[in-house]
């Protein structure tokens, strides 16, 4: 297995497990926070989503805001919420949002999972084009130049880290892990 294909293997075991998490998750708690100050499942999600598509298209593609996956997707018109112009530098990814910002994203799960496909096809035929010369260029990131192997990389743990977000807020939420002993002895 090659870099390329071991990177697009982590993300679909990433994007599967987000996916099985949210397969209990009804509607009403997707929005809903676990305490105050604290994000929504599905603002997590969305936000986990927004910064892969910012690595994607902006950081590793060079393409302006305007043309990632979130706006030629339609995802705006799809949810009724367009990100422009909110939170740190008006980036709309969800870095430095305002608590009443978060409330403003209210997009349904349906939503939320046609971008993230469309993320990871898009994701997967980069990487499956890219060579090893490709994952050596470097590109400019809140690390300085970084290799792309490593922003890629970099991507990929922040999908983990938001994915333990969510299913942290999910058990506080009392939608614990259904794979947990005693979650199994209370239910």
């Amino acid at each position: 297995m090659n870099a390329q294909e071991a990177y697009i293997s982590q993300i679909r075991m990433m994007t599967n497990e987000i996916n099985a998490m949210f397969d209990d998750v009804p509607e009403e708690l997707l929005h809903k926070r676990p305490g105050p100050g604290l994000n929504p499942i599905g603002w997590n999600f969305w936000h986990l989503l927004r910064i892969w598509d910012g690595w994607l298209n902006v950081r590793i593609g060079g393409k302006d805001g305007s043309e990632d996956t979130w706006h030629r997707g339609g995802y705006a018109e799809k949810s009724g919420y367009n990100p422009d112009g909110k939170g740190a530098s008006g980036l709309g990814t969800g870095m430095g949002y305002s608590d009443a910002e978060v409330d403003e994203v209210q997009i349904p799960l349906a939503i939320i999972r046609e971008y993230q496909q469309q993320l990871q096809d898009e994701t997967e035929a980069f990487l499956r084009q890219a060579d090893d010369a490709e994952l050596q260029r470097t590109i400019e990131s809140h690390l300085g130049e970084t290799p792309l192997h490593i922003a890629i990389e970099q991507s990929i743990r922040n999908g983990w880290m938001h994915y333990g977000e969510m299913r942290y807020a999910k058990g506080m939420l009392g939608r614990p892990d259904p794979t947990y002993k005693a979650a199994q002895e209370r239910g």
